[in-house]
């Protein structure tokens, strides 16, 4: 048995180089004896298509994790550009739990879980938990998906990267020019025989 300590690592510089990949950003959440929980996650990713998984990281401290844990449910909102307010209302581990954290906000039951489900968001998955795995200070927990749909195909995601959020932008060729610009218009040569 090898009783010597590996490298020693700055955590700190650890998550600053990991916020350079750019990433989508997720509110997890689930219900259990009517009460709701959530919090905002960005470690998320779709695992399998047969049979449909995904995945989601979570925080050994996370109470969101704990009823997760215990109901054996939960919904994925892949968040859109307008909410960073609300991904950062529910990524503030000092806000109220249960029905007073969702005071205001509109959300709607997930089909087969009852889960809530944000209108507002771009997509959702509604599951039950296939597995959870131990991972360090994390819990990744594989949902079995048992529902999803998208609920604006316009709609834009919220992305997070280098600690900040923002969102996909078109390409530039999508662009339309502003108005008064005049554009030359598209030309093809063929090839000469």
């Amino acid at each position: 048995m090898n009783s010597q300590a590996g490298p020693v690592f700055d955590t700190a510089r650890f998550r600053q180089v990991s916020s350079t990949l750019p990433t989508g950003v997720t509110l997890l959440t689930t219900i259990s004896d009517g009460v709701p929980q959530a919090m905002t996650a960005n470690a998320f990713v779709t695992v399998s298509l047969e049979p449909l998984l995904l995945l989601t990281v979570m925080s050994d401290k996370s109470r969101t994790f704990r009823q997760m844990r215990d109901s054996g449910i939960f919904a994925v909102s892949i968040l859109s550009e307008g909410q960073e307010k609300l991904a950062r209302w529910f990524a503030n581990p000092k806000r109220p739990s249960g029905h007073e954290a969702f005071e205001g906000i509109e959300w709607f039951p997930g089909p087969h879980t009852g889960s809530p489900v944000l209108p507002s968001a771009v997509s959702y998955f509604d599951c039950t938990i296939d597995r959870i795995h131990e991972a360090g200070d994390h819990w990744i927990v594989v949902g079995n998906v048992k529902a999803f749909d998208s609920l604006a195909e316009d709609r834009k995601p919220l992305l997070f990267v280098n600690s900040t959020f923002g969102a996909v932008q078109p390409p530039p060729s999508t662009l339309t020019p502003p108005p008064g610009t005049i554009t030359a218009p598209s030309t093809t040569t063929l090839p000469t025989a």
